[in-house]
């Protein structure tokens, strides 16, 4: 049996190994993904990254696609369930890879900025935390030692 480790694992060097010029291609356009994803602590190149994004991409517009087709040729009956037109569907399939591509520029950033945040609310603890540590006799560096074994820090 296959644990989520291996699986997200075998996830990436499948997409690295078949799409890794996606991958290459996306990083060459947005350079600044890298710190992003360093800022993030997501511990993933922007290559990899990136084709997983693209086999995000591929999927969701395989899965869009499919559909699509299947309620043009009046398989899945849209118009009598939704009220939509089959012809509405091809803007919208065309659409959400584009929209996975967007949103894996986007989630980096929203980690690293989510990250900055909670690291903002622990910076007056921390002062605290090497003030008394160094006013017990504690060197800064030796309390910033000790800070960086405990668990309460983001």
């Amino acid at each position: 049996m296959i644990n989520q480790d291996q699986l997200g694992t075998l996830l990436r060097d499948y997409s690295y190994a078949y799409l890794g010029g996606v991958g290459r291609l996306i990083a060459k356009r947005f350079k600044g993904v890298d710190r992003d994803l360093e800022a993030a602590c997501m511990n993933i190149h922007p290559e990899v990254y990136f084709s997983l994004v693209g086999l995000a991409a591929i999927i969701t517009g395989g899965i869009s696609f499919i559909l699509m087709s299947l309620s043009l040729l009046e398989i899945i009956p849209l118009q009598s369930g939704l009220g939509i037109h089959p012809i509405m569907l091809v803007p919208v399939s065309l659409g959400l890879p584009l929209i996975v591509v967007l949103f894996g520029l986007l989630i980096p950033k929203m980690k690293a900025s989510n990250r900055a945040s909670e690291l903002k609310i622990e910076i007056p603890y921390a002062s605290m935390y090497v003030s008394v540590m160094v006013s017990g006799g504690l060197s800064p560096f030796e309390s910033f030692q000790r800070m960086r074994k405990m668990n309460l820090l983001p």
